[in-house]
């Protein structure tokens, strides 16, 4: 049977408190990468950048590969009935999706060097495509959470972009973020804990990698 995340808008599940329910489908929805990477990217940006101006420069480009046409081929997937869900639940469905996104950061990544953007842009949109081709690998055998994924490589980003310590404030206050959007994921059956924890390791590793082998300190 098909892996999807169930409708929990009704409590009838046994010792399931329904405030936790509710809030735990708000976290899984408002946590998606897609809605959380532009402000990631524009922190980032403006903190790594000439001018504001250049700031914002930097951060429309990335969006366009990273959000603006993602999200636009997700939502034309969605209407077209080509995906049942926007979080891709089923683990069937994920194929096209996800060869796209490789294209898309491929596209961007290319851009960038082109462009001769900011090194921590070209890393993070690198680090995307990355992560795109380990998920398509994955997918064909196995779900892997995207949400633990993409907010993992996120976590990280932001520690490289403000030269934060991994256990510093900052830190303590990412891995408190992550803990509540995996419990938020199981809470919803949308993932085994397993496939939550994998996709928080692989998201924060891979990105690690990636900053680390193109110079850029953690």
């Amino acid at each position: 049977m098909a892996e999807q995340e169930p409708d929990l808008n009704h409590d009838e599940h046994e010792g399931v408190d329904p405030l936790w329910s509710r809030s735990a489908r708000l976290i899984s929805r408002i946590s998606h990468p897609l809605y959380i990477t532009p402000l990631i990217i524009l922190a980032v940006s403006l903190r790594n950048a000439s001018s504001t101006a250049a700031a914002f420069y930097w951060w429309g480009i990335f969006q366009l590969f990273a959000t603006i046409v993602p999200l636009a081929d997700l939502i034309w997937r969605r209407r077209s009935g080509r995906i049942s869900d926007w979080h891709v639940s089923r683990r069937e469905e994920r194929t096209w999706p996800l060869v796209f996104s490789i294209v898309y950061a491929a596209a961007g990544s290319l851009a960038f060097f082109l462009l001769s953007g900011p090194r921590i842009l070209l890393a993070c949109m690198l680090s995307g495509l990355a992560l795109g081709i380990i998920t398509l690998a994955v997918t064909s055998f196995w779900k892997i959470s995207l949400h633990l994924m993409g907010n993992g490589s996120l976590a990280i980003i932001l520690l490289a972009a403000f030269e934060a310590p991994l256990f510093g404030v900052l830190g303590l206050l990412l891995l408190l973020y992550l803990t509540t959007v995996g419990l938020s994921r199981y809470a919803v059956k949308a993932h085994t804990p397993s496939q939550i924890i994998v996709g928080a390791l692989s998201g924060t590793g891979v990105t690690w990698m990636i900053f680390w082998c193109m110079g850029i300190p953690i």
